[in-house]
């Protein structure tokens, strides 16, 4: 029988949903012969280096990172090489949710909350304007909702990433079209068949839209934290085009299929990543 320990790390403490919902300690059961800690998903510019090797214990393991640079703010080669000696340094397994950074040693593994129910979630009729609740990146918006519902001809609800996962599910489920700056509604909305716009203000953005084969010019850029930026652009959504899986059960099939894949590779480590089943 194994004796490890299991820990996880990952932003688990901020109220965001997507934040709390991206570990894989909600979706397998872990067994470890030495004492181990699953680090992510989310983002860390340096892949949560510095938090992990403080932890005590013998494996370490990241699941589905990503990174967010700020598109005002891109990286030079002296910050990407610090962070990726920074990331081959710490781990003894790791993956990322970002396509750009993949390799046949860095395996691409999207957020692991494609297990979660809401991505399978049909679509419902409304309009959802779903943004992210820090204020460092939305501030307090007031977009017109009453201008988006003239045009659209429907309701539109307003919702963000913070509180109950149930009541956001709830929201979510009445819309088939969103309209977002939160990662993972962005990645929810399109594994589920709605129609999206992307509203961005970092790297991880363009690195979602490409799990979906879109270019970054797909995402709607803003400043973070500029509020004037956001609230036309949340206006301007109604004269774009969406975006749309073509094949949302076959994405969210692979996606489960690349997460698999890395639970598995694990058993060279000595852990094993049990899928829990539904109910």
């Amino acid at each position: 029988m194994m004796k490890g320990r299991v820990d996880f790390l990952h932003y688990d403490k901020t109220g965001n949903i997507g934040d709390l919902l991206c570990s894989p300690r909600h979706y397998f059961d872990f067994e470890a012969a030495r004492d181990t800690v699953i680090v992510g998903g989310g983002a860390s510019n340096s892949f949560f280096a510095s938090r992990a090797r403080r932890h005590r214990a013998r494996l370490r393991v990241g699941w589905g990172i990503g990174q967010s640079w700020r598109f005002e703010d891109p990286p030079g080669f002296v910050k990407r090489t610090v962070s990726d000696l920074k990331r081959r340094f710490c781990y003894d397994r790791v993956s990322t949710r970002d396509l750009s950074l993949a390799t046949p040693k860095l395996a691409l593994v999207p957020c692991v909350s494609v297990f979660h129910e809401i991505p399978g979630i049909p679509c419902g009729g409304d309009v959802g304007v779903f943004l992210n609740a820090n204020k460092a990146v939305s501030g307090r918006v007031a977009a017109d909702t009453g201008a988006l519902e003239a045009a659209y001809q429907r309701p539109v609800l307003r919702a963000v990433n913070v509180g109950d996962v149930a009541a956001f599910a709830d929201a979510f489920g009445r819309t088939g079209l969103l309209i977002t700056n939160s990662y993972h509604a962005a990645y929810w909305g399109l594994l589920s068949g709605r129609e999206v716009h992307v509203i961005g203000y970092s790297s991880k953005f363009v690195n979602l839209l490409a799990l979906f084969g879109y270019g970054p010019e797909r995402v709607i850029a803003v400043e973070r934290g500029n509020v004037e930026e956001l609230e036309r652009a949340i206006l301007s959504c109604h004269g774009r085009e969406s975006l749309v899986c073509a094949d949302p059960p076959g994405t969210r099939d692979r996606f489960r299929s690349l997460n698999l894949d890395f639970a598995r590779s694990l058993e060279g480590l000595g852990i094993r990543a049990i899928l829990r089943t539904a109910g």
